[in-house]
């Protein structure tokens, strides 16, 4: 059965729960890049829609029948009122967040790490976190933050915040892209490009 807040499918084995975190209004204007604003508006217009844009945030809960890994933790409190919702949907799709075996961050932008902590604690306290080696290198990097635009700067910190109760319980891991995911019978893709 079907609820707000949550979908629920199967790929193979796997039982795949997909996990609102809510909606946000998405800076379609300043993120889009090399397109004119006429471009930008006829495109837009073309798929009926206007600024600002509403954007999904979203993550997937995997049951592979051995384990629970959540793919991505929503923006968590990071992005206002408008999020910090995957906690209840997770639980009316019928788990708790203690259930959590693993994390795979796709990436750390905040609205795919920003779920994983809430001021400072975890909320997936049994879960081992991985992430990228890459990724992480980068978004824990003062050199780079220094370097990057003035907007990405919360970016940085979000994901250092989100990121340390984890590392200091020594529950992070760095993974390579193409290769297999720990146990779980999940592969790595590459597909840089968005960050």
């Amino acid at each position: 059965a079907q609820a707000p807040g949550f979908y629920r499918t199967t790929l193979g084995d796997v039982e795949i729960t997909a996990l609102s975190d809510g909606t946000h209004a998405f800076p379609v204007t300043t993120v889009m890049q090399g397109v004119t604003p006429k471009q930008l508006e006829a495109a837009l217009r073309y798929d009926f829609l206007a600024p600002p844009v509403a954007g999904s945030i979203n993550a997937f809960l995997l049951n592979t029948g051995k384990r629970l890994v959540l793919i991505d933790s929503g923006a968590g409190l990071l992005y206002g009122d408008c999020c910090g919702r995957l906690q209840a949907h997770l639980r009316a799709a019928g788990y708790e967040p203690e259930q959590i075996d693993a994390v795979y961050l796709t990436h750390l932008h905040k609205d795919h790490v920003g779920g994983i902590t809430r001021n400072g604690v975890m909320q997936f306290p049994n879960a081992t976190v991985y992430v990228s080696a890459h990724e992480l290198a980068y978004w824990t990097s003062p050199a780079a933050k220094a370097a990057a635009p003035d907007f990405l700067s919360s970016f940085f910190d979000a994901a250092v915040a989100a990121l340390q109760p984890y590392q200091q319980a020594g529950r992070v891991r760095t993974i390579e892209a193409p290769g297999p995911l720990a146990e779980d019978g999940l592969e790595a893709i590459a597909t840089p490009g968005h960050t």
